[in-house]
């Protein structure tokens, strides 16, 4: 889970990341149909002929009620 925060905890590290093509959605609202967005995500990668890369990422845009997620899959060319 990556967090958007404007004073990071002291036990933060850096990570840099590799540049990637990403395929995205945004989750606003309860966790509970956050497994149905993985799957439309997916089901979208796979019919505009791309493949998942790479493990999924989750990133908390807003917290708050309702929190705002973005899911996230590098994706290739198939």
């Amino acid at each position: 889970l990556f967090l958007i925060t404007k004073k990071p905890p002291q036990n933060a590290q850096t990570l840099i990341m590799p540049a990637t093509l990403l395929a995205a959605i945004t989750h606003v609202g309860d966790t509970e149909m956050l497994t149905e967005k993985f799957e439309i995500l997916r089901e979208w990668i796979t019919q505009q002929k791309y493949a998942v890369a790479g493990a999924a990422r989750i990133i908390l845009l807003r917290s708050g009620t309702p929190p705002i997620l973005e899911i996230q899959y590098p994706v290739t060319p198939k």
